[in-house]
């Protein structure tokens, strides 16, 4: 079993780093290159850089700023945004991604993840899930179109489970940027669903947050 951890995330676009509220309002808060030494200082357990350009040249951005956090970053990175192909992939691991994290396109095509696990492995591989709450229930959806994914949760899971990813990442829509918790509940119930190490992610604002994460839910990051 992995260890419990925190992962720093950061958005990308442009060139620059961006922070945005339930995926929309994005704004730019500085320079990447500078916050990914702070972050590698403060002893964080790995890192997730996301692509949320809708331009090629920000892919290319991507794998400019991977290639220059590997070389002063000494803690496993993980990269995502825009992969839609295996070639994406393997742009990403020759820059010096650790891992992927891939989203959208599994929502359209979930082959994705046997092919890149063929190539690199399963634990290469992080499986995002989109989840969009709604009073007492919640939904998956497609990334910043919000569109309904129309399988449930569980039966997604499975999917993803059956096929191969080292981890899934649940990405809490209406809580991404509020720094106002996250839903435990829900968590704890999403996280008991697979064997596969799970990662919250949206919402957690500060200390309490993450202690309530790691004794209220299976989750493992």
């Amino acid at each position: 079993m992995l260890k419990k951890r925190i992962i720093p995330t950061l958005l990308l676009k442009e060139g620059r780093l961006y922070k945005g509220k339930t995926f929309l309002n994005y704004r730019d808060v500085g320079d990447p290159a500078s916050v990914l030494k702070i972050y590698s200082n403060q002893y964080a357990d790995e890192l997730i850089l996301i692509n949320i350009g809708n331009d090629e040249s920000d892919f290319d951005f991507l794998l400019k700023i991977l290639s220059k956090a590997t070389e002063n970053c000494f803690i496993p990175i993980t990269a995502g945004g825009g992969i839609n192909s295996l070639s994406k992939a393997k742009k990403l691991f020759n820059n010096g991604a650790d891992k992927v994290l891939i989203t959208s396109e599994i929502t359209r095509n979930i082959k994705i993840l046997e092919k890149i696990s063929l190539e690199y492995g399963r634990q290469s591989i992080i499986a995002g899930i989109d989840i969009l709450e709604n009073n007492n229930t919640f939904k998956i959806v497609e990334g910043k179109k919000r569109s309904e994914v129309k399988i449930s949760i569980e039966e997604y899971i499975k999917k993803i489970d059956s096929i191969g990813a080292g981890e899934i990442l649940f990405n809490f829509v209406n809580r991404d940027g509020m720094m106002k918790g996250t839903n435990i509940k829900l968590l704890d119930y999403l996280s008991k669903l697979t064997k596969t190490p799970t990662i919250c992610l949206g919402g957690i604002g500060n200390l309490l947050h993450m202690c309530d994460v790691f004794k209220k839910t299976s989750c493992d990051a």
